[in-house]
């Protein structure tokens, strides 16, 4: 069979430049701020859990959380469709109103409209609705923040960690102790050892 003409030389090596940097350009652009975002994401909520581990002094405290709170604004800049990324920055614009207790309504609201970007993104896992409940709850809407918290405990019905901050979230109202305590219970039956939930305990215990 006859076959037309190879393409010459220059051409070929014309059109694999331009293969090549439209390659660079795509890395550029996409893939390596994606990679930068998700290296500050990760910074940051290892900070964040290190501190639910392990408090430091309130001046140690502060000093964390804001480092946190730089890394995870850096990362959903670099990377705005990592939909953890904009979940775990509510969680420390939460976290923050330990800083500054004045503000929680203000950063209940800001903190809720980050966790919004991250339901925008992706509604199938458990934490972006805690996030919101918790931002809700800062800002008083009890009602609203406990239809995130049920939709987080449908989605991952056998995860301690959403009926720990689902039963925190009923304590908060005093004729709702009873399903505080239930849902409590349950978390600790998941998790005996669950930090958190008993720390809930002691403290609805002492109320």
């Amino acid at each position: 069979m006859a076959r037309g003409p190879e393409p010459k030389s220059g051409v070929r090596n014309v059109a694999f430049a331009v293969v090549g940097v439209g390659g660079a350009a795509a890395i550029a652009l996409w893939i390596v701020p994606d990679f930068r975002g998700e290296a500050f994401r990760h910074r940051g909520r290892e900070t964040i859990d290190r501190l639910a581990i392990s408090p430091p002094t309130p001046a140690g405290y502060r000093a964390e959380l804001t480092a946190a709170r730089a890394d995870l604004a850096r990362a959903v800049a670099l990377s705005p469709a990592n939909g953890q990324a904009w979940s775990d920055l509510a969680y420390v614009t939460a976290l923050w109103a330990h800083v500054e207790p004045g503000r929680t309504v203000e950063l209940g609201r800001e903190a809720e409209a980050a966790a919004e970007r991250a339901l925008t993104i992706s509604r199938a896992g458990p934490e972006s609705w805690i996030r919101r409940g918790v931002a809700r709850d800062m800002q008083g809407r009890w009602l609203e923040g406990g239809n995130d918290f049920t939709r987080a405990t449908s989605i991952a019905p056998h995860n301690a960690i959403t009926w720990y901050y689902y039963a925190d979230h009923l304590s908060r109202k005093g004729t709702e102790r009873g399903l505080a305590e239930a849902a409590l219970a349950f978390c600790l039956r998941l998790d005996p050892g669950n930090r958190p939930g008993l720390a809930l305990r002691h403290r609805l215990a002492i109320s």
